[in-house]
């Protein structure tokens, strides 16, 4: 555990030669190609930069286009209307038909749409230096689940001035920066991808219930050994998860003081819930009532990337009341 936290306050490896970048803004479009192992088709008149026009950012086909950006097709259905992300000044699409560009453009042709994504997620994966975390949650509701990555994702890049929030959990992978500290996604038995799992690598699983821990057993035999698996004891029948293979666990839950992090208004302070993990104390605002399961697990996480506790459940509260309409569990 202690490895893990000190590992993320390390700065960031050095990249690759051939492709010195943090971010898709300064990958070309010839390395984006060769990564997913697609056929650049170009424009009669093709960017002025050839293979060595710059890409802006890669995005999913329906998220609003800027100049400069690569627009994936997820399906069919998309690759139908893909020719309209050229009016919005996209630098290029990729589909498995053949698209073709307009002037200044170019469409990369790969053979699956979603293998290509694989892909694409496994490169930027061999680039980071920091933790991947991956939370597994039931159906529902996912907004506060989109919450707590949102405040998580503002700590692993302080600069970074706005960032997609899809629901699908490659996408929200590749929105990653290979300079940020660390990486949550999150996903639902409708998102999850053992695919995905296995190219991730996560280094922190996290069970939120038993729906969740039963995706995570399938899972299992793909995580590498030495995940730390973050589980709520509450909901999860965690001892028989264990058994089935070698792991540290960190247990989160209610009024157990045998829980490595655990909440309690008990005693002199019955008139406010705390937050005790391993010995440091929180306060939980009373904005963050009804949402404890959610906060837990935000604690659980940030304690092992070794993000302090208060600041990231105070920016939880505050996303919270601004949301009162939303039904916490």
């Amino acid at each position: 555990m202690s490895e893990l936290r000190n590992r993320n306050r390390q700065p960031a490896r050095e990249h690759c030669p051939s492709c010195k970048h943090s971010t898709a803004s300064s990958m070309s479009i010839g390395a984006l190609a060769e990564i997913l192992e697609g056929h650049v088709h170009w424009a009669d008149l093709p960017p002025l930069g050839g293979h060595l026009e710059p890409v802006r950012r890669w995005i999913p086909f329906g998220v609003p286009v800027e100049p400069g950006d690569v627009v994936f097709a997820s399906g069919s259905d998309d690759e139908q209307f893909l020719e309209h992300a050229f009016t919005q000044q996209a630098l290029a699409v990729v589909s498995r038909r053949r698209v073709q560009p307009w002037d200044g453009c170019a469409s990369i042709q790969v053979d699956d749409c979603g293998t290509a994504q694989l892909r694409l997620c496994a490169w930027l994966r061999s680039q980071l230096s920091g933790a991947t975390v991956m939370i597994l949650h039931g159906d529902g509701n996912d907004l506060e689940w989109r919450m707590l990555r949102q405040v998580l994702a503002g700590h692993a890049s302080p600069a970074r001035e706005s960032r997609t929030n899809p629901s699908d959990p490659t996408w929200q992978f590749l929105d990653t920066r290979t300079d940020d500290r660390y990486v949550v996604v999150d996903a639902s038995p409708a998102t999850f991808s053992h695919d995905l799992v296995a190219v991730l690598q996560p280094d922190v699983v996290v069970l939120t219930d038993e729906c969740a821990a039963r995706l995570a057993v399938t899972a299992f035999d793909t995580l590498r050994p030495g995940t730390q698996l973050v589980v709520n004891a509450d909901r999860v029948t965690f001892r028989d998860l264990c058994g089935q293979r070698p792991t540290g666990v960190l247990r989160f839950g209610r009024d157990n003081q045998d829980y490595d992090i655990y909440w309690s208004s008990v005693g002199e302070r019955q008139d406010r819930i705390f937050l005790e993990c391993r010995g440091q104390s929180v306060a939980i605002p009373e904005e963050c009532d009804g949402a404890m399961s959610v906060v837990g697990c935000l604690a659980a996480v940030a304690y092992c990337l070794g993000t302090d506790l208060a600041p990231v459940i105070a920016e939880f509260a505050e996303k919270k009341k601004k949301t009162p309409e939303l039904i916490w569990t």
